[in-house]
């Protein structure tokens, strides 16, 4: 735990005559998590939350004249259940410290602490698609986001893949994964056709993605042919994600159950703010709490390769 400020914490700027001071890495970048992930809602009032799909009726059955219709039954899937986590941040400096800042230098602690409760949300919930092909975060189905052997609740011998294992960027994996998208069952085996919304990168691969998003005709071939894939996808350029060549093409941020992605984040409280002067140092103390949870309920909406 970092102690409290005082006045040799800022030593050069009391004994130097100092033109300007500036802090590194602190531009005025919004967060990049909700351009994409869902902002779901949650209940005040429990420390989690749970969200349970319904695999839906199958397909109508031939009826012959003077017999009963087939029946089927909507059942329950395996529920999503994620707990709330609370992050916090804070600073704290003497009463002498506060009096000698020559450079005014503890003015600029407020706007460090939110950047980096800001930054947090970004690494934290950005991690959902940075372990969409580890074991190690699984969904309710027990397997990673990304993942080739997806199982159908009411069809238990068959399964259905959103990944193209480690295909590289390319316009041919732009449409097989529109492809995948817009052919997945739903859990009864009928068309659950999720529309290719988004297609998310790293900075690395940002070159590749203009040149295939952004040309009229087909890249890296000397035919005329049209580019397909012009101008179908938002782009998401996203610096944490830890990969440099895995990607991601994604439905619309929706509603569950809809033409959309489950991958979603919930604040039960954001950039909760105290600042006291404590009465036996007269230390200044000033904190910052968020208390979130953040995860995927469904695999349908997202495919993804870890490229090559």
């Amino acid at each position: 735990m970092a102690g409290p400020m005082n006045t040799k914490t800022f030593f050069q700027s009391q004994t130097k005559v100092v033109q300007k001071t500036y802090t590194r890495g602190m531009q005025e970048v919004p967060s990049l998590f909700s351009e994409l992930f869902n902002d779901y809602e949650n209940d005040m009032k429990r420390s989690y939350m749970t969200l349970i799909p319904y695999a839906p009726l199958g397909q109508a059955q031939l009826k012959t004249e003077g017999t009963v219709p087939a029946y089927d039954q909507a059942i329950e899937g395996p529920p999503t259940t994620v707990t709330f986590s609370t992050y916090g941040l804070g600073y704290t400096y003497t009463k002498e410290a506060g009096i000698e800042d020559a450079m005014n230098a503890l003015a600029e602690l407020p706007h460090m602490l939110t950047y980096s409760m800001q930054v947090t949300y970004d690494y934290l919930i950005w991690n959902i698609l940075n372990l969409a092909f580890s074991g190690t975060a699984t969904l309710a189905d027990g397997l990673s986001l990304c993942n080739a052997a997806h199982p159908l609740v009411k069809i238990p011998s068959s399964t259905y893949s959103n990944t193209g294992g480690t295909v590289a960027l390319t316009p041919e994996a732009l449409v097989a994964a529109d492809i995948s998208l817009l052919t997945l069952p739903n859990d009864a085996g009928l068309p659950a056709s999720v529309t290719p919304q988004f297609i998310v990168f790293p900075p690395t691969l940002s070159k590749v993605v203009e040149e295939i998003n952004g040309s009229p005709l087909a890249p890296y071939t000397s035919d005329n042919r049209i580019n397909v894939q012009q101008g179908k996808k938002v782009s998401i350029c996203s610096r944490y994600l830890t990969s440099n060549t895995a990607f991601f093409v994604t439905g619309a941020k929706g509603r569950l159950g809809l033409n959309s992605h489950s991958m979603f984040y919930s604040f039960k409280y954001r950039d909760d703010q105290n600042a006291w002067v404590d009465p036996a140092t007269q230390n200044f103390n000033h904190t910052a709490e968020s208390r979130l949870a953040f995860s995927t309920v469904d695999a349908r909406g997202v495919w993804g390769s870890q490229g090559s």
